[in-house]
This record gives structure tokens, sequence and C-alpha cells, in this order.
């Protein structure tokens, strides 16, 4: 998609579409039309009509969507080094950063569009503005560091696998499944995401804790922790004030979880 030479690329991606992006390049998007869904491994994000969303070549997240479609950004790998040197984001949907993400991709896909002159270094100049402040908002990123192809490879699978068993995962089923040694495998996790694997399990638990509390029904602070793979209440209300910095009856209803602590 980056073939004409420029660093930026405006495309709309509509349905039926399966697209992940090549290693390095980055995909600025906002629904305009139906839904999209991001897959990694078993895990899954919706993305509803207003919403953007912003994918890292490499993170494992892919795109796919059969009654959707988004006007998008194709961004260099130039520019997403720069801003995000050897990082990626480890929730691709922007949330509350939308409207300003549908402003920029508008803006950088007219000025595109109408070339006028310097219009390659406009539209880079208003793409680089939106990523650095994503990059400063958005702190939950995952590290790649230069490990071999290989460990790489089990590494995306690892996120995914925490995502989908989180409840019952341990330290050492994390280090089996990445095939290394319990003290080279806290080495290699702490190098790739910036954090110990207990503190970013606890990071996923009380994300999926406060999905649960938010979902309605009739469940219980106790039961929620358990769900979640706490062994004691202590230690969820313990975790969930550690990360959002509120109890779990305390948590505003339009908090937003961004900061991995």
């Amino acid at each position: 998609m980056m073939n004409n030479g420029g660093k930026v690329c405006a495309v709309r991606i509509c349905d039926p579409v399966r697209l992940r992006p090549e290693s390095g390049v980055g995909v600025l998007g906002v629904v305009s039309g139906g839904e999209m869904t991001l897959v990694r491994g078993d895990t899954t994000r919706i993305v509803g009509e207003k919403e953007a969303f912003f994918l890292f070549g490499g993170s494992g997240w892919e795109l796919s969507a059969t009654h959707g479609c988004a006007d998008a950004l194709y961004i260099s790998c130039d520019i997403v080094k720069d801003i995000f040197g050897g990082s990626v984001l480890c929730e691709p949907v922007l949330g509350t950063l939308s409207e300003r993400a549908a402003e920029t991709v508008e803006e950088a896909a007219g000025e595109l569009r109408e070339k006028k002159f310097g219009y390659a270094a406009a539209a880079e100049n208003v793409v680089r503005g939106f990523l650095l402040r994503l990059r400063r908002e958005r702190e939950v990123f995952v590290p790649r560091s230069e490990y071999n192809d290989e460990t790489d490879r089990f590494f995306g699978g690892l996120l995914a696998e925490i995502d989908k068993n989180y409840a019952d995962l341990t330290f050492d089923d994390a280090a089996r499944f990445m095939r290394l040694s319990r003290a080279y495998f806290s080495s290699v996790f702490r190098k790739h995401v910036g954090t110990t694997f207990s503190q970013y399990l606890n990071y996923v638990r009380v994300r999926s804790a406060i999905n649960m509390l938010r979902g309605g029904g009739k469940k219980s602070v106790t039961d929620v922790s358990l769900r979640c793979g706490f062994g004691t209440i202590r230690n969820f209300n313990r975790a969930f004030r550690e990360i959002t910095g509120y109890s779990p009856r305390t948590l505003p209803a339009d908090y937003e979880l961004t900061a991995l602590v």
C-alpha cells in the first residue's frame, strides 16, 4: 500500500476483508459504517461505527470485517518507528481518542487528495502529531525486542494465550509455552513488555474484571474476582487499586483503563 513512494497513504477498507499489516507499518482507521473486528489469536475486539483503531504490523492483531467499512491511513514504518521506537499498543481500539483520530484521517486524506504544494509533508505532519499524542497518552505498550523470529512468534502466541486463559494461567505455564527456563523467561518477558509477568497478568485480569462488572447482571465482586483468577478477594482488591487507583465498588462509570502499572 506504500508503493507510491509516500509515507502516508489514504485508503478505504471495505468488507469482505482480512488485513494484517506488514511488520512495522501502521494502520490508523475509523469505522465509517457497520462494524469491524480485530483479532489476535482467540481474542477479539469489536470496533463500532465512528470508533477508531491503530494496528501496528507485527503486533499479532488482524483486522477482519464482513459488514463494515473504514476510512484509514497506511503509515510507513519510518514514521511509526520515529514515534513508537520499538513499541506497539497493547490495546488497538482508541476509545476516547476516536474523534481526534477521525479528524486526523480526514485532514491527512484531504491533503493527499487535493495535492496542493507540500501536500505529502503536510499529511505526514498531521499524522505525526496524532501519533505523538497517542504515544504520550496511551502507555500500554509491548516493546518489541531483537530476539530471533521463533521467540517473537512464540511471544505473540503467549500474549494471545494470556488473553484467553488469564484466569488459570501461571508463570510456569507461560515459561513452558515459551520453551524457556523460568529464569530466562522472566528476563525475556520483562524485556518484551517492560514489566513482570505477574504485573502484566494482573493487568489483564483487572481489565477483564472491569468488563464483567460493567456487563450487567447480578455478579458480586467476589464472584468476579474468582472468575478472573484471583485466589482471594483481598488479592483482587489490592491489584485492582494498584492498577486503576480505585476499589471495584468506587470505579467511576467513565473510567477508561489506559495504563499498565
